[in-house]
Parts: structure tokens; sequence; C-alpha cells
């Protein structure tokens, strides 16, 4: 399967597993090599469900979006946890700042806490004495008899000289999300070089993916597309052509488009129903001339009452489109209105629906056009009147006037139409819509059979 492989040898020994590859003179060994990675177990890939709960609801997201919210949510905690420290040091600071009033006066506060008959009394007796609060007024009551000296009272209120500097810290971080990121930056970084460890998995920059297509490769030569009016599709090689004296068709069919192609182009197949069919020229078998072809409708899953109207080659679709339409409407559609992203078989809505396609040509330049009507009238006009849409299904233009009955009955140019050395002058029409010109039986003499 891998083509670009010469030979394969199985050499190993004591030393460790070796596989040596021979490749192919011009193969690129990185290129090969990530061929194998996604084609064979050489290398395994797993797929990741990353449901996420954000704020107690699930939420599927990329890897940027988890890291984000991870983020959010550290910044979060971060700073929850801070306000909780913030808030403990800041009622320790007001502990001790009561307990620093009283040793202006030790012997007053015994002297309140001995002359106080009831228990209930001692809080408000020791609040009223000193000019404190009743936290700090409990927390000097509930202080041990022992510890009712100058040394206990000092050592502990020189706390408070760090317990402000702290808590001033802690108050700089909260006023800016930038203080706390720092914060955060700065935990991980210990947590780091704690427990630091090797790198268990490496990382590609993205200029050194090798991109590589593991499709079979497409071998390039020239083809003829033969579309015939019963949806038979012939794809031809110029030796088979040839070669050929007739093509066969069924009872009752007959040629309709002949297109050429390439074996590594794509097609557009445009249906009754408003839709196009994408289909690769190397997913049909080269025909031999005594061969039908391939039946569209059922290669392409058509619908039970769809058939095929027209078939082009869109090649690179840099190029526009040119659609006539039986009711006299002309579009001129850009082709990378076609294009899609995705592998897909079926464009829904892909062609104006209001009336049925005569005719479609792939526009490299602009070209004339004659369009002939039921009531006998020829018009030629120039593509570069028609503007270029976007929008597939766009209705385009009126290029013949409205008319009741009137209609599209053959398109082509008037060398076709009229014959060589005919002039056109009198049918060329310098805007649309036009009425044409009344052909005369001696202009067309087999309309006039």
């Amino acid at each position: 399967k891998v083509k670009e492989i010469a030979d394969i040898r199985d050499e190993t020994d004591l030393s460790g597993l070796r596989i040596a590859i021979d490749l192919k003179r011009g193969v690129d060994p990185d290129k090969l090599m990530a061929k194998l990675y996604r084609s064979t177990t050489l290398q395994d890939s797993f797929s990741c469900n990353f449901n996420v709960l954000v704020d107690g609801y699930p939420r599927v997201m990329g890897v940027r979006q988890i890291l984000h919210e991870w983020v959010k949510w550290r910044i979060e905690s971060t700073r929850r946890r801070i306000n909780y420290d913030l808030g403990k040091k800041s009622e320790r600071l007001h502990l001790l700042h009561g307990l620093e009033a009283i040793l202006l006066d030790i012997d007053k506060a015994i002297a309140i806490i001995r002359g106080t008959k009831l228990e209930a009394e001692v809080v408000p007796n020791l609040m009223k004495g000193f000019d404190i609060d009743e936290t700090q007024a409990e927390f000097v009551a509930e202080l041990k008899l022992r510890n009712i000296n100058e040394e206990y009272i000092l050592n502990r209120t020189k706390d408070i000289a760090k317990l402000e500097g702290e808590i001033a810290e802690l108050e700089e971080i909260l006023s800016s999300e930038e203080n706390i990121k720092k914060v955060i930056s700065d935990e991980l970084a210990a947590v780091n070089k704690k427990y630091v460890m090797p790198r268990r998995t490496g990382r590609i920059e993205p200029h050194e993916v090798i991109e590589v297509s593991l499709e079979p490769e497409v071998e390039e030569y020239p083809v003829t597309i033969m579309l015939s009016r019963d949806g038979y599709l012939k794809k031809m090689t110029d030796r088979v052509l040839k070669k050929a004296t007739t093509l066969k068709y069924k009872d009752g069919d007959k040629p309709f488009i002949e297109l050429p192609s390439s074996n590594t182009h794509e097609l557009l197949v445009f249906t009754n129903k408003s839709q196009v069919y994408k289909c690769k020229v190397a997913a049909f078998e080269d025909t031999k001339s005594a061969q039908l072809g391939s039946y569209l409708p059922t290669d392409l899953e058509m619908e039970p009452d769809e058939s095929v109207i027209w078939v082009i080659d869109p090649e690179d679709y840099k190029a526009d489109v040119l659609f006539v339409f039986e009711n006299g409407r002309v579009v001129r559609v850009a082709l990378s209105g076609y294009v899609t992203k995705t592998n897909r078989k079926r464009l829904k809505n892909a062609i104006y629906g209001g009336s049925k396609l005569l005719y479609a040509q792939v526009l490299k330049e602009d070209r004339d056009i004659a369009l002939v009507s039921s009531d006998y009238r020829l018009m030629n006009f120039n593509t570069s009147l028609l503007k270029t849409k976007t929008t597939t299904n766009t209705q385009g233009v009126q290029a013949f006037t409205a008319k009741k009955g009137r209609s599209v009955t053959t398109v082509g140019t008037t060398e076709e139409i009229l014959g060589a050395g005919v002039s056109a002058e009198k049918f060329t029409a310098q805007s649309l819509p036009s009425a044409g010109a009344l052909m005369k039986e001696n202009d067309m003499p087999s309309l006039f059979d």
C-alpha cells in the first residue's frame, strides 16, 4: 500500500528493536514517516472529550478555553483565600489593639475584674474602663491570671507592626487582578521547582507539522466527458476515442453534452430538483466504446423522480459559470460558491429553480451568447453585460424582454444558429433585457421547416 517503500528489514537484535526501511529514489523520508504515523500503529492517537463543569454547568471546550476558565477560577479562588487571610489577620490585629489598651494600666484591668460582682458585667465594665469594644473586652477577660502581666502583653503586642504590614500587603494584592496573577505565577513556579521532573511529552512547533494525504494518488490524464439525454456518463480517454467508430447508447437515448476534463478534476452535476451533486472524475471507470457508461441517478444516489439536466467541469473553481433558463433569465455565478470545506456530495438549492435549465457554460473569459425565442426572435449578447453573483440560486436578469408565452428554445452562438458568414449585428444587444430581432426564413430555414 505504501508505494514509496522499496524494502523492509527486521534488524532487531539484543540491542533492541530496529526496523530498517529502504526508500525508493526521490522519496521524502519525513513525509513517508508522517504517512506511516497516520496509517499504521507506529504512532497511536486518541481523542479527548473536554466536557467540563463551569459554574455548575457542563460545557464542551477546547484546550485554550479550558485554560482560560481555569485561570478565571484560580483568580477567584486566590482572591477568596487572600480575603480569608486578610479577615483573620484583621481580626487578630483588632484583638491585639485591645490588649495594647490595657497595657497602660494593668492594675486597673485587674481591679475592674476583681471589683465586678456579676460575671455578666465584667465585659461591659472593661469596655467602659478602657474604651474598647465587646470583642476586645471578651478577649481580655478570657486571659489567664498568670498572663495578666506586662511582659506577656508586651510580647503579644509586638506582632501589631508585623500584622499591619501583612494586612497592607494583602490589600495591595487585592487591589489589582494583575497582582493576583503574579501571586498565582509565583506559586506555580514554586510548585514546579519543588516537584520538578523531566518533561514526558514532546512539543512540536506548527511549522514542523508535515501534512500528508492518505487518499490514494490519482493518475492525471486527459479525458472527455460525454453525457447522454437519459443521464448516462461516459469517461473516454483519447486512445479509446481515436479507435472508436461508434459509441453505444440505449435505444431512444442520444448524446447530449460533451466536454474536455481531466482524471483529477471534479464534476458538478445539476438536476431538475435545483440540486448539485459533486463527484470526482477519478471515481468513474474509463468507458469503452461498447459500454453505456455510468448511470448518474443511480451512482449519485439521486431521489426517485430526480434527473440530470447538465454537467460542467469547474476545474479550480476560480472562473464563473453562465446559466440560461427557459423563461429567458440568464445568471452569471462565481464557481467559488460551490466550494465546500467538507467533502459534501450534494448541495441543496444550488441553482435557480424557477425555470428549466437549458444551458450552462464555464466562463474563463467573456464571450457572445445567442438566444432564440419561441416567437422566432434572436438576441445576441456579450457575457460582460452580466454581473457575477456569489449566491448560487440567484434568479439573475431577464435577457429577453418579458412577453406572455415567450420562452427560450435554442442557445448557442450566432455562427452555430445562423451559419458562418452571416452578420449578427442587428441581433446584438447593448443592454439587458432586449427584444432581439425577428428572424426571417432565410436567416435560419431549419427553424421554419
